[in-house]
């Protein structure tokens, strides 16, 4: 009995030297660039912790001397109590080839192992940008999803209301490790409209989107488009009308501006041909004593003194210049009598 005793008490303390371990989080799921961390507490009494990732070891910690050479993305936090022992892996820039396990081993003795999964996020673009169409014209929109692992779940929505898949199709290709999908939506133009294309995958808080606009161009007034080309012709109209009227009006001053100008030339040639006859009577002219007028039209004075002539007179021989060729040009256009005096 006393045997058997001894044997349960030895059974308790080596339980008690071993104690409890933990890992957590069991699945750890991150957007590759990110940071992922796991954490190992335990109430054993150890010596060394290693930790594994997809079976290598990236890190060692010295319960004496803490951590034993760390790099620049794999390092370790002491979180550790008096009664509990904690430490926190940390993976910096968790990349693709990341995925897999996770393992904190303590000298051998005991191990917890757990998964890290890195998704890769690609992108979303709607082919072609805003388009504008007639109403009721059908047409296709594209949307190409690539660079993505694991591949993502895709959605289309119309005006922020998600569409059946019913009505798109799609189809999916691996290239180099990662997914590429192209998308087709059929759709008709009824009115204007905010398509947008989402992709997520778990590590993503909020999808991925890309978005563009349907525009949907009415169709013109008949009314409007007749009243504006009746407008069109009367304005055309007018403007004809206004240039005719311009026209004549230009081409009638200019006729009379050119009758008014052969008037004024007639009129100075007239005045050119028109001889002026100015002088002064010889006073002291005498013929044999006699004063009256012989047939030939002379006038003579019977005296020598010239101041008792007749005051001097001046006369004016005009011609007629309404034409110029007429044989009669040299006759007095008025009926009076004219004495014909000797000019000097």
């Amino acid at each position: 009995m006393r045997a058997i005793l001894i044997l349960i008490l030895f059974l308790d303390q080596s339980l008690e030297a071993l104690g409890s371990m933990q890992l957590e989080p069991k699945l750890s799921t991150v957007v590759n660039g990110s940071r992922a961390s796991f954490n190992c507490s335990t109430t054993a009494f150890w010596d060394v912790m290693s930790w594994l990732l997809n079976g290598s070891v990236s890190l060692t910690i010295s319960a004496q001397h803490g951590v034993l050479g760390s790099s620049d993305r794999f390092h370790a936090v002491n979180h550790s109590t008096p009664s509990l022992t904690a430490w926190e892996f940390v993976i910096e820039s968790a990349e693709q080839n990341d995925t897999g396990s996770v393992t904190c081993d303590l000298q051998k003795m005991q191990r917890e192992t757990v998964t890290l999964l890195v998704q890769v996020i690609g992108s979303v673009e709607v082919q072609g940008g805003d388009v504008t169409k007639r109403r009721g014209e059908k047409f296709y929109f594209e949307c190409r999803v690539f660079g993505w692992d694991p591949e993502p779940t895709v959605r289309w929505k119309v005006n922020g209301t998600e569409v059946e898949e019913a009505g798109y199709n799609t189809s999916t290709v691996v290239s180099g490790g990662l997914l590429d999908s192209t998308s087709f939506l059929g759709f008709q133009a009824e009115e204007s409209v905010t398509v947008e294309r989402l992709a997520s995958v778990s590590a993503l808080q909020s999808p991925r989107n890309s978005s563009v606009f349907l525009i949907v161009a009415s169709e013109p007034d008949v009314t409007l488009v007749i009243a504006f080309i009746l407008f069109g012709v009367v304005f055309v109209s007018l403007m004809g009308f206004a240039a005719v009227v311009f026209i004549f009006t230009r081409q009638r001053e200019s006729k009379a501006s050119c009758r008014q100008e052969m008037r004024n030339r007639r009129q100075s040639e007239g005045n050119t041909r028109a001889e002026v006859l100015v002088g002064e009577l010889n006073l002291g002219f005498s013929f044999n004593g006699q004063t009256d007028i012989n047939n030939s039209g002379f006038s003579r004075t019977s005296t020598a003194n010239p101041s008792e002539t007749l005051p001097p007179r001046l006369y004016q021989m005009a011609y007629d210049n309404t034409d110029p060729n007429s044989t009669d040009s040299g006759q007095i256009q008025n009926t009076e009598r004219v004495r014909y005096l000797t000019v000097v």
